[in-house]
C-alpha cells in the first residue's frame, strides 16, 4: 500500500502504518490474533463460528466496546504523536476505538474504512454512517448502500 501512495505523489503523501493492537492487553491481542488464525488453521467450524458471532450486531457492538477501552489511548497517542490528515483502518473492531479516540481529542479527521472482504460482508463491517468505504467490489458496495 505504502508504495501505491508513493507512486501516486512522492511528495505529499507519508504513509504511517500503524498497529492498533499494539499496546492492548495480552489476552485481547491473543484472542483477536491467535484466535482467528487458528480458527482458519485447524477447523472450518471454529473460523464460521467467530464469523457467525460477529455477524450478530449486539455481539460486534460489545467486542467493540471492549476493544475500545483496552486501546483508545494507545490509539490517541498515535495520533497525538504522527497527527494525521487522514486515517485509514483496515478491520472493523478498529473503528470505533478510532472514533471515540478522535472525538475526545476533539479532532476532525476523516476517516476511511478498507472493507477486506470482498463478497461476504456483514451488517458489521457499515455500522458507522459518518465515514467513508472502500469496497472490493459491486456487490458489496451495493449491499453495504442498502443498509
Amino acid at each position: 500500500m505504502e508504495r501505491f501512495f508513493q507512486k501516486q505523489d512522492a511528495n505529499h503523501i507519508e504513509v504511517i502504518m500503524a498497529d492498533g493492537l499494539e499496546k492492548s492487553y495480552p489476552i485481547i491481542k491473543k484472542f483477536i490474533v491467535d484466535g482467528y488464525a487458528a480458527a482458519q488453521a485447524y477447523g472450518k467450524w471454529a473460523y464460521e463460528f467467530l464469523y457467525l458471532l460477529n455477524k450478530c450486531y449486539p455481539m460486534t457492538k460489545i467486542h467493540q466496546n471492549i476493544l475500545a477501552l483496552a486501546i483508545k489511548s494507545h490509539i490517541k497517542d498515535i495520533i497525538l504523536q504522527e497527527k494525521p490528515n487522514k486515517i485509514v483502518v483496515f478491520h472493523f473492531l478498529l473503528i470505533k476505538p478510532v472514533q471515540q479516540a478522535l472525538k475526545e481529542l476533539g479532532l476532525d479527521i476523516p476517516v476511511v474504512t478498507i472493507v477486506t472482504d470482498p463478497f461476504t460482508g456483514t451488517r458489521t463491517r457499515f455500522m458507522e454512517k459518518n465515514m467513508k468505504y472502500i469496497v472490493y467490489s459491486e456487490r458489496m458496495k451495493l449491499y453495504a448502500m442498502s443498509l
